[in-house]
């Protein structure tokens, strides 16, 4: 505030202008000054102090990335060493993960070209979530401290240990606004933000083998220097230590639509491309997770912010990955595919290492992973019945009442293997119970609850019940994302639901080939409950 052009130079000189206006007021109404008079010159006194609140305003509320916390700090830190050299804050994990196997998952949607709405079909998504209730109602957790407990099921951003750690050293102090004045520092100034990228396995920048598509990254959330971030980030609980936070994949003080620690990729446009995607996911993509500029558009651009220098940073990743671990069958077999298109199991790395280090099986993570089979929704109606409900409408829990059942074609001739049992879910199956370490589990229902993160009800209906397994895209699903090559909705076109179809003669068909009809596609949930 010193610095403004207005005359003034420091609050006490304020506050005795002010009190002179008083005075001199009084005076004046006293000794009858007429009232025009009398308001121009308040007005004239109190321009002043208007423009000195304005700049005091604007250097304490901005948003960091535009210089005004960065200035609340500047004297003290620009010339001082400890807030130069100290280590970057922040580390984020994901505990979700999906694969959708869709052929046409990427490909252009014109209701999406001016819509804030995202796409309800992928390839991969991934966020980050508080799965504490989940662990407790499975029991995996019962008897871990509250400290391991958090550091299992909540995933997301926090700020790293060595950080809190090297401000306690080097200020003799750990109190939060010692904090929040080195993090001011550290990411006022950065254009950095969170992405999930896919990358190889083998990662070698020099050999121009850091990737498969280049392109396969995304940002989640805004640049670290938002205010509002770092002002939530100081907000998080702090675990036994000082020194350990909670992580958090929510924030609440951002907009709206930037709260939530989640995003997609999409690269499948047709059967040829999801055929390559799905051997790439197989044998060398891993999912990971760290830090590029703003908007990056390349896997190049990642960085290791703790790095000193361009060769620091050729092979090291900071942050976790997440390499798929693929099969030919899912949910006790109900689903099978010769080309392992059914996402199993999760295997964590630490990315800081070349080759990355496997750490779940050290860190005795648990995850739980299954199958929907994608189901058109002109493909689950009933055809003999008048109202063309879905089948077995209302016939909840009836086992005779599933699977896969032929259709008509041209001319009404029978197609076999191209529609599919997908009811809706009814109360008595979200409340049946499997047990699970000794205690009854409502599978059923924690898997629609982990499924809906994903697959949110606007975009999709799910039955997760084990006589099914499937998903149906709702109509305004379908006009904000596209899953099959063949068409969602275009009843000419079938979709052969069994991979190998037995026709009555006893020969098979199987989906996809010789102009056989296309293959079903699937989508695979992972989360961690361990």
């Amino acid at each position: 505030m010193g610095d403004a052009t207005s005359g003034f130079t420091t609050i006490a000189e304020i506050k005795v202008r002010l009190r002179q206006i008083r005075r001199w007021s009084l005076l004046q109404i006293m000794s009858g000054i007429g009232r025009k008079r009398f308001v121009f010159s308040l007005l004239l006194f109190s321009l002043p102090l208007v423009f000195v609140f304005q700049n005091c305003g604007k250097a304490g509320f901005d948003s960091v990335s535009s210089g005004g916390l960065t200035g609340l700090v500047a004297s003290s830190s620009s010339h001082d060493v400890r807030f130069k050299q100290a280590p970057f804050p922040l580390d984020f994990n994901v505990n979700q993960i999906a694969y959708m196997s869709c052929p046409a998952a990427a490909q252009r949607n014109r209701a999406l070209e001016n819509s804030l709405l995202p796409r309800s079909t992928f390839n991969v998504r991934a966020g980050s979530y508080d799965n504490l209730n989940i662990a407790e109602q499975i029991g995996s957790i019962s008897s871990l401290s509250d400290l391991e407990k958090s550091r299992r099921t909540q995933a997301g951003i926090t700020i790293r240990p060595e950080f809190v750690r090297y401000v306690e050293d080097k200020f003799k102090r750990a109190d939060l606004s010692i904090q929040k004045e080195v993090l001011i520092s550290s990411l006022g100034g950065s254009s950095l933000q969170p992405h999930l990228a896919l990358v190889n396995f083998e990662r070698s920048r020099m050999e121009g083998g850091f990737g498969w598509d280049y392109t396969l990254i995304r940002s989640v959330l805004p640049p670290v220097s938002h205010r509002r971030f770092i002002e939530d980030l100081i907000a998080l609980p702090v675990l036994q230590s000082p020194s350990l936070r909670r992580r958090s994949g929510f924030f609440s003080r951002l907009d709206p639509s930037q709260r939530s620690l989640v995003t997609s990729l999409s690269w499948t446009k047709n059967e040829v491309d999801a055929r390559q995607f799905l051997r790439e996911l197989r044998n060398n993509l891993v999912l990971v997770t760290g830090f590029a500029p703003e908007e990056s558009k390349s896997i190049l651009e990642l960085v290791d912010p703790s790095a000193r220098s361009t060769a620091d940073n050729v092979n090291r990743l900071l942050g976790r990955g997440y390499q798929f671990l693929m099969s030919s069958s899912a949910n006790n077999n109900l689903f099978s595919a010769p080309d392992s298109r059914f996402l199993v199991g999760i295997e964590e790395l630490d990315m800081s290492t070349k080759p990355p280090t496997p750490i779940t099986a050290q860190e005795g993570q648990g995850w739980d992973c299954f199958s929907l089979i994608i189901v058109r929704h002109i493909d689950r109606t009933d055809l003999n019945d008048p109202l063309r409900r879905p089948y077995c409408a209302g016939m909840f829990n009836d086992p005779t009442c599933r699977g896969i059942r032929n259709g008509r074609g041209q001319n009404n001739a029978e197609v076999f293997g191209v529609r599919y049992v997908c009811p809706s879910q009814g109360i008595n199956s979200l409340n049946q119970a499997v047990t699970i370490n000794g205690r009854p589990v409502y599978l059923n229902r924690i898997r629609l609850e982990v499924a809906r993160r994903f697959l949110p009800p606007e975009y999709w209906e799910i039955n997760t019940d084990p006589l099914h397994m499937c998903a149906v895209l709702t109509e305004l699903g379908e006009q904000y994302g596209r899953c099959y090559a063949s068409g969602d909705t275009d009843e000419k076109a079938f979709i052969q639901y069994s991979i190998n179809q037995v026709l009555p003669n006893g020969s098979i068909v199987s989906c996809g080939t010789n102009g056989a009809n296309e293959c079903p596609s699937f989508v695979s949930i992972c989360y961690r409950y361990q």
